[in-house]
């Protein structure tokens, strides 16, 4: 907060929200076609635009056990900050 004050900033409010929520358990093709949020692609296009073979196969044995038996769990974090900069 004070790297806010030294530019001029005052009334600075910083909320951080920390979530996680245990997600139900899926098939694996119900999980591949749920859509990312940001961009709003599905996991396996995501996946297969960033990932190479072997690393998707690798990937996919690690997550899909997780997936399926209804392990996953989703975390978020999200910051608001407001503040005033008089003028």
């Amino acid at each position: 907060m004070a790297t806010f004050e030294k530019v001029g900033f005052v009334e600075t409010h910083l909320e951080l929200n920390l979530d996680t929520r245990k997600a139900p358990s899926l098939p694996w093709k119900s999980f591949l076609d749920t859509a990312i949020i940001l961009p709003r692609r599905p996991y396996a296009k995501f996946w297969r635009r960033v990932l190479r073979e072997p690393e998707r196969s690798h990937f996919e044995a690690a997550l899909r056990p997780t997936v399926e038996t209804g392990r996953l769990v989703y975390r978020d974090t999200i910051a608001y900050l407001s503040t005033v900069k008089p003028g």
